[in-house]
């Protein structure tokens, strides 16, 4: 007990800490050129209690209720003040906004009135303005949302953006049966196995097979790294003498080959590949067909020969799995099979913001020899072929 104990703290302290963290990464609210930090030295909490409180004591009141009186009541110089107030913060975060959002009535009012106006941007985007509408750094269309501070006018842009819900779904289909898939945000790629004893890899971004590769094992997992650089593939395997294996094999998606092969005693239940800056720990989760423990196994996979990094003794879990929570490029996507046939599997994109801009200016357009300013924009060169299609589709 003494040893398995130490092994087990040695493997938690290998792990990265932002595998355990439940805490929202402070993301800044505008990506390019943008004035807001990515983080704070100062507890986000004691930020909005402060912006709260300053906010409150300009609008005084000690009943909830004449706040909520008071807030629909505002003039809009009265709501520039209060926006004003919270451009004041020395730190101000998209989650400080939205934490305060959810706690200051005033706030929230005065968002919601400026709200309007963004979507008002949006919706009337054209030729000469698609462009503008996407970067909230630059002086609006609508001359209301160029009153507020820069960073309050980014915050509201952005917030009406993400309301943007337009999605569109890809579907693939093989010869058989689906056995498992993967995706790839960050390289937009998609892999299947199909009981045709076939290893496939998409490209989502054109909706076209890259490559194939034979594969006769039957697979129960398929998983990415983070950058896509390495696949790991999971089969489970029977010996002569009924000893239960499995074979992991590594796979180098850029360069379309087969890169390790490793053979994993007992059954893998789970395997996923861990967040390092190098993005080659695997995380192998083991058990024994007859017994309840499970085992975790950590693999360096390095460019000579995979390496055990370490390993747990039999340990009195059920089904855990290492789960990876990645909130910028995960919600990007979703997969599932084909509710009618389990030989396709369908591929949502999300988050959509720029397809939707470029089919509204397309939309509002009344002259066709101003489409060419549309196709030429900053916006429809972010679009993948699948989306430039949808664009030009009537």
């Amino acid at each position: 007990m003494k040893y398995t104990r130490l092994i087990i703290w040695f493997i938690i302290f290998s792990i990265p800490p932002t595998l355990f963290s439940m805490e929202t990464e402070l993301q800044p609210i505008y990506k390019e050129n943008s004035r807001i930090p990515t983080s704070a030295v100062v507890n986000p909490k004691d930020v909005v209690n402060s912006i709260n409180t300053t906010i409150k004591n300009k609008h005084a009141s000690t009943f909830f209720l004449f706040d909520y009186c008071t807030a629909f009541q505002l003039t809009e110089a009265e709501i520039i003040t209060t926006l004003d107030i919270v451009n004041e913060a020395s730190i101000l975060t998209r989650q400080i906004l939205d934490e305060l959002y959810e706690k200051n009535i005033f706030f929230a009012k005065a968002v919601d009135y400026f709200s309007n106006f963004a979507r008002k941007n949006l919706d009337n985007v054209n030729h000469a303005t698609i462009d503008i509408v996407n970067n909230p750094t630059l002086k609006q269309p609508v001359k209301k949302l160029n009153k507020l501070a820069p960073r309050i006018k980014e915050y509201i842009m952005l917030r009406v953006r993400d309301e943007i819900a337009l999605t569109y779904t890809m579907s693939f289909e093989h010869p058989q049966s689906l056995n498992c898939f993967d995706i790839c945000p960050i390289t937009h790629t998609l892999a299947t196995h199909s009981r045709n004893k076939e290893l496939y890899l998409y490209n989502l971004k054109t909706n076209s097979c890259i490559i194939s590769f034979p594969e006769n094992d039957n697979l129960n997992q398929i998983c990415f790294n983070a950058d896509g650089s390495q696949m790991a593939t999971v089969a489970h395997c029977t010996t002569p003498n009924n000893f239960y294996t499995s074979r992991i094999k590594i796979w180098n998606p850029p360069l379309k080959r087969l890169a390790h092969v490793i053979t994993q005693k007992y059954f893998a239940y789970h395997v996923a590949f861990m967040k390092n800056k190098s993005n080659d720990m695997l995380a192998v989760f083991t058990k024994k067909p007859d017994k309840e423990k499970r085992i975790l196994t950590l693999w360096e996979i390095n460019q000579k020969t995979p390496t055990i990094f370490a390993k747990t003794c039999s340990l009195p879990w059920t089904e855990e799995c290492l789960t990876i929570f990645d909130p910028i490029n995960k919600k990007d996507y979703s997969c599932r099979f084909h509710p009618q046939s389990s030989s396709t599997v369908c591929v949502t994109k999300h988050n959509c913001h720029e397809l939707h801009l470029c089919k509204q200016a397309v939309e509002n357009n009344v002259r066709p020899e101003t489409l060419a300013n549309i196709y030429n924009s900053q916006a429809y060169h972010t679009l993948t072929a699948c989306e430039t299609n949808l664009v030009h589709k009537k």
